[in-house]
């Protein structure tokens, strides 16, 4: 029902003439201004939001990747305003896979003084001594021994779409703690 519709019912009788005019103008104005709330209350998501996608993209600090479309945009900006955050790594597992992505994360061993020697192997032993990510069986692996924290070597194993996707790799760089360094790699 139109609003020039429920304009004419609040009186109880035809007044006719230039009445019927002035609320079909009435009721225009209102169909507009509902359809203008309508639009608006698209934008109060990130999810819907067009028009003020860039304020979403701003609020949150968040540079969209060039070429990037308004879904792929919306995507990471909705993504962001879900988060409740953390620091661990099995979060980051978890939202990449909520985004579709299957990655691993694991740290690098350092090498210092007293633990190796000239002439030793850099790589006898594992560089990672932290993994995790989800098993074949889906369960969530998390084995933690912390010997150089702040780079993380992010390892994609499967992704929706072709390597690389910016989506993901802006995901992490925009919610990794600041002392964290990421590396990303595709297998």
């Amino acid at each position: 029902m139109s609003h020039k519709d429920v304009l004419l019912q609040l009186f109880p009788l035809d007044l006719g003439g230039m009445h019927e005019s002035d609320c079909a103008a009435a009721g225009s104005a209102l169909d507009r201004v509902e359809a203008a709330i309508d639009a608006l209350l698209l934008e109060m998501h990130p999810g819907t939001a067009t028009l003020m996608l860039d304020r979403w993209e701003a609020l949150y600090e968040i540079t969209p990747a060039a070429g990037a479309t308004v879904e792929q945009r919306q995507a990471v900006v909705s993504a962001k305003h879900a988060l409740k955050g953390d620091i661990k790594k099995p979060y980051f597992v978890a939202l990449a896979v909520s985004m579709g992505y299957t990655i691993r994360i694991d740290d690098y061993t350092e090498s210092m003084a007293g633990w190796q020697c000239a002439g030793d192997e850099l790589l006898e032993e594992p560089w990672a001594n932290f993994s995790a990510g989800l098993g074949a069986a889906g369960d969530t692996l998390a084995y933690e021994d912390v010997l150089l924290p702040w780079i993380w070597e992010v390892v994609v194993t499967a992704s929706p779409a072709s390597p690389p996707t910016p989506d993901l790799e802006i995901m992490l760089q925009d919610l990794k703690p600041a002392h964290i360094h990421l590396n990303f790699t595709y297998l």
